[in-house]
């Protein structure tokens, strides 16, 4: 009896392999790997019950970080600014990501109601900017050597421009971070914080004149109200009036300053605003006009 347990072979363990990250290539022993966050795929995964259950995680997932981001960046200005420097961003879109989804959002809106605010007609550039004057003897010279006519010129213009504007709008957001880190220069804060704040606060104003023009649109066409009350004057009154709220409060929750402080200092970054509205325009015309062909070329 002895003799036969003796005989017996050792009771064999099964070990499991160790899997590897195939991305990182480190050993990853749970669902995700520890080290970079990929996932570890099984078996299951690879079915097409596996795909249809992660893409539907994927649009759940992102559906959910859009409607927090929106619902912060309306409700709460400067809250999604804090979040990020906080290390809390899992739940929220990126800066960039928010800012894209709002140019987007914008440019549909724009095209839809009508209006021009970024996407500046040529007629616009020659007679009611600061840099009219220029744009005039500019685009005469290029009529003079083309041999277009004005309305052929303008067609090319005003087709070329909102592909300008919509890359272009990117360079206002620079703008009044360097305004925002002159300001707050002896608090000696990291100049991403200015961008991320001012790629937040660039967010909602797209979105805001968005709906600003959105209403105006269907008050005309669904109230049947004049449009001669909605000019120029009183709407980019109704604009800078809703930005300058919101800087304050934005100002006030990001940068921990007080009411006066922040309503100051929000003052001041108002006419940076329009300041990088009319040095975006400048050059949105520039670059469109060098990037026209006239005929012949």
């Amino acid at each position: 009896m002895s003799q036969l347990l003796l005989d017996e072979p050792p009771e064999v363990v099964e070990v499991e392999p160790i899997r590897l990250c195939p991305t990182c290539k480190h050993p990853a022993p749970d669902k995700f790997c520890s080290a970079c966050g990929e996932q570890i795929l099984i078996r299951p995964d690879y079915s097409f019950r596996g795909f249809l259950f992660e893409t539907i995680n994927v649009f759940t997932s992102l559906e959910s970080n859009i409607f927090r981001s929106f619902s912060l960046l309306v409700k709460k200005p400067g809250l999604l600014s804090v979040e990020y420097f906080k290390g809390r961003r899992k739940l929220y879109l990126k800066p960039l990501q928010l800012f894209i989804f709002c140019n987007v959002i914008f440019f549909v809106v724009q095209a839809f109601t009508g209006f021009n605010a970024l996407r500046t007609p040529l007629w616009v550039h020659l007679n009611r900017l600061p840099h009219s004057a220029l744009a005039r003897q500019m685009v005469v010279a290029a009529l003079t050597n083309s041999g277009l006519t004005y309305k052929q010129y303008e067609l090319r213009f005003n087709g070329a421009i909102e592909t300008q504007a919509k890359t272009l709008v990117f360079l206002m957001i620079p703008m009044l971070a360097l305004a925002l880190k002159l300001i707050y220069l002896r608090k000696k804060e990291y100049f991403v914080k200015h961008l991320v704040f001012s790629t937040h606060f660039y967010s909602f104003y797209l979105l805001m004149v968005a709906g600003v023009y959105l209403l105006v649109r269907l008050s005309i066409n669904i109230f049947r109200a004049s449009s001669e009350y909605f000019n120029d004057v009183g709407m980019t009154a109704i604009v800078l009036s809703c930005s300058f709220v919101y800087l304050i409060l934005g100002v006030r929750r990001a940068y921990e300053s007080s009411w006066l402080m922040s309503a100051v200092r929000s003052l001041g970054l108002i006419v940076v605003v329009m300041i990088a509205i009319q040095l975006f325009r400048a050059i949105l015309f520039f670059t469109t006009f060098y990037t026209v062909r006239f005929g012949g070329e």
